[in-house]
């Protein structure tokens, strides 16, 4: 699959180019935090399908980003796309520019079409027509593990380099998506000669998937493939597994094997745990745990407990914390409905960033920040000496228009700063800022 992306400015005064950042995930939203904002320790980021680009929008319309995806996985995939940090400051309606900016994608794929299906539990012989040959195997719900051997291979059409090339050059198998050539490495292909076998292993497949078989060979051959589908002075260590669409396996020193959430739980000194699961991809999560018991010295021994309660509570969240603070104390829960997408995310009050609203590397001190905004205010007391000129030589329009210059240039700068935490007025009353300094150049 090649997806091809188009930035458009539409206006030309627009010198400077904008950063845009594209994500692109399949089976769900990407995550996405703006401004290198991070995510709540809670959150699990550390294995996401999502891949990401950086572009920048240029004036030409005919400039676009091709990104290549390799063997993509089937079903629905989301692309989104922001753009980098612009000025929000208040300005005058009606006398700036607006930028309009645009994206266009196009998708274009190739696809493999009739391909052999491998019946599980069968004995089959098959017999490759060209170079590159893909079969599939449909792995039902409920196999904990799969074997898949080839042996029998034989040439059907002999030539003198025969005898030194193997019979079969390449041959991968992978889950949910086409293994590709160029884009294997180099543990995940085997060759075969003709008085060899092998057998591929999956102790946790997908389930309800299809795995497909890639074969590769310079002339016409034939081979044999089959699919073959189980307490006293004692502290407990409870080591969660969960993955979607497969059941998760154990690895070594308590932990889970890669590409699966892993969370601990001890009757020493750590009885709760939770972590988020940003965007879920759909499909069927399981969850598995396992205990192991230790004498008072650290060593491993037997459980001596009759049974262990542990409370599991999976909810749904909008956002990331209880429906009451979603985003915190710095940040507000926002649900977008776009044609027939519908998602939540944070939006935090300036200074803050994060997925949660928590991260406060990019905020000031609340002195400084009231300082700072007072300041800003209390430099139009400049005003007062014209007024009182004014009203001293009896030009008492003038005066009466540096006193309302003053008062509402004072409003508008306290709606500008702090993200309007000191604003008492709307901000359409702040443009009358922007006339009263119209009428202060006519006079």
């Amino acid at each position: 699959m090649c997806l091809e992306l188009h930035g458009i400015l539409p206006h030309l005064w627009m010198i400077q180019p904008v950063n845009h950042g594209k994500h692109l995930k399949v089976g769900s939203y990407p995550k996405i935090t703006l401004n290198n904002g991070i995510f709540p320790t809670s959150a699990y980021t550390k294995q996401d399908d999502s891949i990401v680009i950086t572009t920048t929008t240029t004036y030409q319309q005919k400039n676009a980003t091709i990104l290549p995806v390799y063997g993509p996985q089937s079903g629905d995939w989301f692309v989104a796309a922001y753009m980098s940090y612009w000025d929000e400051r208040v300005q005058q309606q009606g006398l700036g520019h607006k930028c309009r900016y645009s994206i266009g994608t196009v998708a274009l794929w190739s696809q493999v079409d009739n391909i052999e299906n491998i019946s599980v539990g069968y004995q089959m012989t098959f017999q490759t027509s060209t170079t590159t040959t893909y079969y599939k195997i449909y792995i039902p719900s409920g196999v904990w593990s799969f074997r898949l051997s080839v042996w029998n291979c034989n040439f059907l059409l002999h030539n003198i380099q025969d005898i030194r090339e193997p019979c079969i050059e390449t041959m991968s198998l992978k889950g949910r998506a086409l293994p590709i050539l160029n884009h294997l490495y180099r543990k995940e292909s085997k060759y075969l000669t003709t008085n060899a076998s092998y057998t591929f292993t999956e102790l946790s497949p997908y389930e309800d998937s299809y795995y497909y078989l890639l074969v590769i060979s310079k002339s016409v051959i034939e081979f044999n493939v089959k699919v073959l589908p189980s307490i006293q002075h004692q502290s407990a260590l409870i080591t969660i597994c969960i993955q979607r669409d497969r059941i998760p396996k154990l690895g070594n020193l308590h932990s889970c094997q890669s590409e699966t959430l892993s969370m601990n739980l001890s009757s020493l000194n750590k009885h709760n745990t939770n972590f988020s699961i940003v965007y879920p991809q759909p499909g069927t999560w399981y969850i598995i745990s396992h205990m192991i018991c230790y004498n008072w010295n650290g060593k491993s021994v037997h459980c001596q407990y009759g049974e262990i309660s542990m409370i599991m509570n999976v909810r749904i969240r909008k956002c990331i914390f209880s429906d009451q603070k979603p985003c915190g104390n710095h940040g507000i829960c926002q649900e977008i409905q776009k044609n027939v997408l519908h998602y939540a995310t944070c939006n935090c009050f300036k200074g803050y960033t994060g997925w949660d609203c928590t991260d406060i590397s990019n905020t000031i001190t609340a002195i400084s920040s009231f300082m700072s905004a007072m300041l800003l205010i209390l430099s139009n007391a400049f005003f007062i000496p014209a007024i009182y000129i004014a009203i001293k030589r009896k030009l008492y329009a003038e005066g009466l228009v540096y006193l309302a210059t003053m008062l509402f240039s004072s409003l508008y700068h306290a709606c500008d700063q702090n993200g309007g935490q000191f604003c008492i007025v709307k901000y359409e009353v702040c443009y009358i800022d922007l006339f009263c300094s119209f009428f202060i150049f006519q006079n």
